[in-house]
């Protein structure tokens, strides 16, 4: 503001409500201590609004917060009207009065045609940023749901690699049993090929003590050793059943 030839910082303070910007916004002065609201301000009252033509004829999308600012630097000033003269046209003492015809103040009337055509467009524009922003919130939504959707594919993927992983480790431990049960059977098939060549084919008398032979002197020590402490056993469960302890009465 340019007050007798002297800049001034006047501060403004702006509220958005709710239902901007299809409605213009609230525009308050914020004066200092030392600066006065005078009275019958074309553009401010004495609470401090701010009403100027820009935010009278609000038109979204058209008008916004961008062009508010450069428009309230220098708002056009309507015109004012002044009470008629009480002297009226007179002439005397000399002095002749004229009065020249008084000019009309008033707004040129707009073409209906560009009237209709601007509000049509307006309306289209509004019905357009309606629908986008429908088409946006149901984007938005279906996008959630891909989300959500992504997330618990995610999660199967990582159990169904898991169970792989489990079937792929039991899968290798049932292959090492199986490479040595074929140890351990051509084992045994090699030790039946060898004790049947020994005996000829007689396989009715066959002796136990014969059957599995010690490879070195102290395995044939145990081998005796285990047997001596199995028939000592077994003779003694036998003398226990057979001769059973007798109690003597006084």
């Amino acid at each position: 503001m340019v007050f007798q030839n002297a800049t001034y910082n006047i501060l403004v303070v702006i509220w958005l409500m709710e239902t901007y910007p299809r409605h213009p916004l609230f525009v308050f002065v914020n004066p200092t201590r030392d600066m006065i609201i005078k009275d019958q301000h074309f553009f401010v009252n004495p609470s401090g609004l701010v009403s100027f033509p820009y935010l009278q004829n609000w038109v979204y999308p058209s008008s916004n917060l961008v062009e508010l600012a450069p428009k309230s630097i220098q708002p056009t000033i309507p015109p004012r009207s002044y009470p008629p003269s009480p002297y009226g046209n007179a002439s005397g003492s000399g002095r002749i009065l004229s009065s020249s015809p008084p000019q009309r103040l008033g707004s040129t009337t707009e073409d209906p045609c560009e009237v209709f055509k601007r509000n049509a467009i307006n309306k289209l524009v509004v019905t357009v940023h309606v629908d986008v922003e429908a088409l946006r919130k149901n984007r938005e939504v279906e996008m959630e749901g891909m989300f959500i959707a992504e997330a618990v594919l995610r999660q199967r993927e990582e159990d169904v690699l898991k169970g792989l992983r489990e079937m792929k480790y039991e899968k290798e431990a049932l292959e090492q049993q199986l490479q040595m049960v074929l140890m351990n059977t051509d084992m045994l098939e090699g030790c039946v090929r060898e004790n049947e060549g020994k005996l000829g084919g007689n396989t009715t008398n066959v002796n136990d003590d014969e059957a599995f032979e010690p490879s070195d002197p102290l395995s044939k020590q145990m081998l005796e050793s285990t047997s001596y402490d199995l028939a000592i056993e077994y003779v003694m469960g036998l003398s226990h059943k057979n001769f059973p302890m007798c109690t003597c009465k006084p």
